[in-house]
């Protein structure tokens, strides 16, 4: 399975026609030669059964979303079902084994590899999205918008949240702690300074500067990343054979992990809820920190309370780097409405539902120029804008699950005193050993 290089994506002229007046995104009736659908029509129609990590959010702009799509093709029923986030992946994998799976699926771009080496995912059916060819459908998006969702030369999911990270911080924490609020710290070096200043122990508790998520295997590697690359080296090999987190640059960044942030500390909101308490003055996290924060505390505003700015470097880094993920619509092969459940997805790519996302939830849907529309002015905006073109989307693997959670391991491990850094990174790498390849 081959998979196209992080640094390029499909490219060529857009040339959707323009039927019935419609945009790219609403077009897709017709033709139906490769929409692998059970339903040889054409037509939108029957039940389309959407599987979704729970988010409160986005969940509005999807309810709208559904009641614009029925008003036009009203015999079509759309049942969304929200998981939580850390059951959704068991029970995807479960469902595909049998014959319950869903028609769609909200899936993390980490995790494609894994499910379309097993032959579970379906390829966009081109048809139901009015394309001719996946180079036409790719030149939608901003460039590196497809690349963790392509395989083999085939598209196999439509993104909803394109992400770099950032560093968040609270203004109103840096300004007790006499820090600058409008100068948060631009490398790691200065990230542990802050932080050190930022910890405080009182009659309200500790509080801290700097945390990381500790258990959340995404944010193992999201976290560990930038870390890594920025000191010139890699967690895994570019084609994802091998890993060689035990090279010095991975040591050093363990190293780093563990010598700021606190893991006894706990929230039911995890790392999200610390941030929006105050608990913790600085995080990194995605563009729907903006959103989020506010929602966990009302009295956390952004650009008052608490603000963003660009992934920290290395005072001497090697090359830029921040890290970046895609979570995408995706279709099951054992879906039993494929071309209706990729034409409801081509519907969620519509400027109207994409400016709801960004405004309502903060979640970017990356079709070309969406950072011109009013909504996408914001600073957190312009930053990711920038960051796109050096952020690292990570070596989607079929082992991916097994990978980041020996990661994950690793980076409690030595967080919590029980293994030196450089044990846990050769542990970490002896267990990949029978994984990777």
């Amino acid at each position: 399975m081959e998979r196209l290089s992080r640094r390029t994506v499909l490219k060529t002229g857009l040339g959707l026609g323009a039927a019935a007046g419609l945009s790219p995104f609403l077009q897709g009736c017709g033709d139906n030669g490769e929409s692998g659908s059970d339903d040889n029509s054409g037509t939108p129609q029957g039940t389309v059964k959407v599987w979704m990590h729970q988010e409160d959010l986005f969940n509005q702009v999807f309810q709208s979303a559904v009641a614009d799509y029925r008003k036009q093709f009203p015999n079509v029923t759309i049942e969304p079902l929200q998981i939580p986030l850390p059951q959704l992946d068991t029970k995807l994998q479960t469902a595909l084994i049998g014959d319950q799976a869903p028609d769609i699926v909200k899936t993390g771009g980490w995790t494609l590899a894994n499910y379309i080496r097993k032959r579970q995912l379906e390829p966009v059916s081109l048809p139901a999205v009015g394309a001719k060819s996946y180079d036409e459908f790719a030149d939608r998006y901003q460039e590196n918008a497809l690349s963790s969702l392509t395989f083999d030369e085939r598209v196999y999911g439509v993104p909803i949240d394109f992400n770099t990270t950032y560093l968040f911080y609270r203004r109103d924490r840096f300004a007790q702690a006499g820090l600058d609020p409008d100068k948060p710290p631009t490398t790691w070096e200065q990230v542990a300074e802050y932080s050190k200043k930022l910890t405080t122990t009182g009659a309200g508790g500790k509080k801290i500067g700097w945390q990381w998520f500790y258990t959340t295997p995404i944010w193992s590697e999201l976290e560990l990343t930038p870390l890594v690359r920025g000191l010139g080296g890699r967690i895994l090999s570019e084609d994802g054979s091998s890993s060689s987190l035990s090279s010095p640059e991975g040591i050093k960044a363990l190293e780093y992990v563990a010598s700021v942030g606190d893991p006894k500390l706990s929230n039911k909101n995890d790392v999200y809820g610390m941030f929006a308490d105050g608990v913790a003055a600085m995080q990194l996290s995605g563009v729907f920190s903006v959103s989020l924060t506010h929602s966990f505390n009302s009295k956390a505003v952004f650009g008052d309370t608490f603000d963003c700015a660009p992934v920290p470097q290395w005072a001497s880094a090697k090359e830029k780097t921040a890290s970046g993920y895609t979570w995408a619509w995706t279709v099951p092969a054992k879906a039993k409405n494929k071309f209706t459940a990729w034409h409801f997805i081509n519907f969620l790519q519509d400027r109207k539902v994409t400016d709801a996302s960004l405004k309502t939830a903060g979640l970017i849907v990356p079709t070309k120029d969406w950072q011109k529309e009013p909504v996408a002015k914001g600073k957190e905006f312009q930053i990711l804008s920038d960051q796109v073109s050096y952020a690292d989307f990570g070596t989607p693997v079929p082992a991916w699950n097994e990978m980041a959670q020996a990661l994950t391991d690793a980076i409690a491990a030595v967080a919590n005193g029980k293994k030196p850094a450089d044990k846990a990174a050769k542990d970490f790498d002896d267990a990949m050993k029978g994984v990777l390849g």
